[in-house]
């Protein structure tokens, strides 16, 4: 026998709403007021109340607040459920009351912002037989590939491609003008279209027969050597550029320069459209019809200063075996990880990748432009500190080989197997070199190969059209075990969780080219594969499958299916038992009771303080609670017969064992009829007494004040 004193332990159990004591009111209840689409502002019904009243507010979106009317503000539109817990206590400290509610709340989201910029650039094309062939790259920001684009060339054409190559067939021997329009609607997740819509025109100018290899580009950065925040750095980077070009710089402020690289300030912050016009002259000096404009936003920022530079090189990659992949550096500075980063490759893709590889599908030359946003502490948050920067990507030569395969298994022998080629273009100078992934290979166009076992095998094709000029593709193929006649009818089945009448029935081997048919038993039956069957009535039945697949290949099998009445959920009754360790307060054991069966435990605890949720998926835990405080645990148990119940209970830990327990020693021991044990307490309090048995049983009990 023991006799054991546990202090400072309180427990309190709840099921449902709390009693009022005292004539004291508990009410949980709480409204709602919406400040705006995201902030909720939540009221309780009572706020008054006892010398000690505490409130816990659960947000549903992990938030919490201990105040007695929290404002909260939700970061995205949803549904929520909100808990308000409440905890009254007496003037010593006892608890004398407790309640909790819940509602759920409607969050709004805010109307979609559109940041949607149209913006491109024009060149005349070198590669096209016609100097009136012009390419029309498309710099909008952001484009996606469901947005509506929509190009007229000011000739009466129009297009509704990314990036559209045009001809004008109207100049005659002077040089003609056309405005160029690009507009660009965005569209919705379902691919509807919008009302963020954005227009931009720009003045090409058709000349004839010079041809025009003139690139306008600049990128510019906000000035750290200036004492004015808003004055800003442009970088003219036009190729070709000479001394004698004309060029023309226009701000967005109603603002112009004609120098080559000027220096401009701004009278406020905002956003700008910063355009740049270079007009060639020749020789004499004489302006020539050549002429290249392009247009970036320029945001300028208030009061702090923006030192961001953004630049990039690039280089053609070697390591991919074609030649027209290139690899991007960027060295913006100052960088950091979290910065946004969008590259846009001049061929209507984009990427952002800190440093990106981009493969262009033709030659031609590409201006490629980096756009880095700085976001704020920790990656919270874009800044408005924009750095922009172009550069003309030259790609001389193509590789379009594109490796493919596809593979069947014999209808016969599952372990030989028929490789089809698919790579294109299909050439016969191409050099095919095959890994079939068990240590052999094959140079064949279509190689059949006879795996000795089954498994999974990782297939590689290798396909080189010229040195440069590369492509593999790697699949992995399922090489089956050879079809045995006789087991193929081989099945299980399991009953339904929720339904101990609803059977669901698999084969062991799956052919998709065999006829399944099953019998349940009862008159009824299925050619599905697999089959789901509901029993109406309790009782004994047999249920066979039957496989065929051709005349030499067929079998049965048959297996005794016993069914169980279904359980009535509403008879089933589930709770729960726990009692604390006797040397250590805030160790609890937990014990489910329950008339039926349980299948599977899962219980919840949940610190009422700091809404921190604890899940255990087990039977009958043991749970060391590591602060004192209010706890509401829940079990959720499935019995048999696929029911699920939930019971909880509130309680409260009053005491955490410190790494020091103390253990009563108890004198005489053994002893007969009287123990005696010495507790030494450092102010008066209340002893509770338990006395167990052997067989853990309490026998006895007594409380008394020190």
């Amino acid at each position: 026998m023991k006799k054991l004193a546990t202090l400072f332990l309180l427990i309190i159990s709840f099921w449902g709403r709390s009693s009022n004591a005292q004539g004291t009111i508990c009410n949980a209840a709480f409204n709602v007021t919406y400040i705006n689409g995201n902030t909720l502002q939540f009221n309780p019904v009572i706020t008054a109340g006892l010398p000690s009243t505490q409130h816990y507010w659960h947000f549903g979106d992990g938030g919490v607040s201990q105040a007695v009317s929290p404002a909260h503000t939700y970061l995205s539109g949803s549904v929520f459920t909100v808990v308000h817990y409440v905890i009254k206590s007496d003037s010593i400290g006892t608890v004398i009351c407790m309640d909790s509610a819940y509602s759920t709340v409607q969050v709004q989201t805010s109307p979609p912002i559109c940041n949607l910029v149209a913006n491109f650039y024009s060149y005349q094309d070198s590669t096209a037989t016609n100097t009136h062939t012009y390419q029309f790259v498309n710099t909008t920001v952001p484009l996606h590939s469901t947005d509506s684009i929509r190009w007229t060339f000011g000739d009466g054409t129009a297009s509704n491609q990314v990036n559209p190559v045009h001809t004008y067939t109207n100049v005659g021997p002077n040089t003609l003008s056309y405005t160029v329009c690009l507009r660009v609607q965005q569209r919705d997740s379902t691919g509807a279209l919008t009302n963020c819509i954005s227009e931009i025109c720009h003045v090409v100018v058709v000349n004839n027969p010079i041809t025009c290899n003139l690139t306008a580009s600049f990128y510019s950065y906000q000035d750290s050597t200036a004492t004015n925040t808003h004055s800003y750095q442009f970088v003219n980077t036009t190729v070709p550029l000479h001394n004698t070009d004309s060029i023309r710089w226009t701000f967005g402020d109603g603002t112009a320069s004609n120098q080559l690289n000027p220096n401009h300030t701004y009278a406020q912050a905002g956003t700008y459209t910063v355009c740049l016009r270079v007009q060639q002259r020749d020789s004499l000096g004489v302006l020539l019809n050549c002429v290249s404009e392009i247009c970036h936003q320029v945001v300028v920022t208030p009061g702090t200063t923006c030192t961001l530079i953004a630049n990039f090189y690039a280089s053609q990659d070697t390591t991919s075996g074609s030649i027209n992949t290139f690899h991007f550096i960027n060295t913006s500075a100052p960088l950091n990880a979290y910065d946004s980063v969008r590259w846009t490759f001049g061929d209507g893709t984009s990427s952002n990748q800190l440093n990106p590889n981009h493969t262009y599908a033709q030659a031609g030359t590409y201006t490629v432009c980096l756009r880095v946003q700085k976001r704020g502490p920790n990656g919270v948050g874009l800044t408005n500190c924009i750095s922009e920067i172009c550069h003309v990507v030259t790609v001389t030569y193509v590789c379009n080989l594109h490796a493919n395969f596809s593979w069947h298994a014999d209808s016969l022998n599952n372990r030989k197997i028929y490789f089809t080629n698919l790579t294109n273009p299909v050439s016969t100078a191409a050099t095919i070199l095959w890994n079939l992934g068990d240590g052999t290979t094959s140079t064949a166009w279509n190689p059949v190969h006879v795996y000795a076992q089954p498994g999974t095998y990782q297939v590689c094709l290798y396909v080189q059209l010229t040195p440069t000029c590369t492509s593999y593709y790697c699949s992995f193929i399922t090489v089956l075990p050879t079809v045995n006649c006789q087991q193929q009818s081989n099945f299980n089945f399991t009953t339904a969780s929720t339904n101990s009448q609803l059977f669901n029935f698999t084969p062991l081997s799956v052919n998709n080219n065999a006829q399944y048919t099953w019998t349940f038993g009862d008159g009824t039956g299925s050619h599905s594969i697999t089959a789901s069957h509901v029993y109406t009535q309790p009782g004994n039945y047999t249920a066979c499958l039957t496989v065929y697949q051709n005349a030499n290949c067929a079998s049965t099998t048959c297996r005794p299916v016993q069914v169980m009445q279904q359980i009535n959920c509403d008879s089933v009754h589930v709770s729960y038992n726990y009692y604390t360790d006797s040397l250590v307060p805030n160790k609890v054991y937990f014990h489910t009771v329950s008339n039926y069966s349980v299948i599977h435990e899962t219980w919840t605890i949940t610190n009422i303080n700091t809404g921190l949720v604890t899940t255990l998926s087990q039977y009958n835990p043991v749970h060391v609670f590591t602060d004192t405080g209010y706890y509401h645990v829940c079990l959720r148990a499935e019995t048999s017969g696929g029911c699920i119940k939930e019971y909880c209970q509130y309680i409260y830990i009053a005491h955490v064992s410190s790494t020091n327990i103390c253990n009563l020693q108890p004198y005489p021991n053994p002893g007969t009829n009287t123990i005696s044990v010495n507790v030494a307490l450092n102010l008066p309090e209340m002893i509770h007494v338990y006395v167990y048995n052997s067989m853990n049983l309490l026998v006895k009990e007594k409380h008394t004040d020190s």
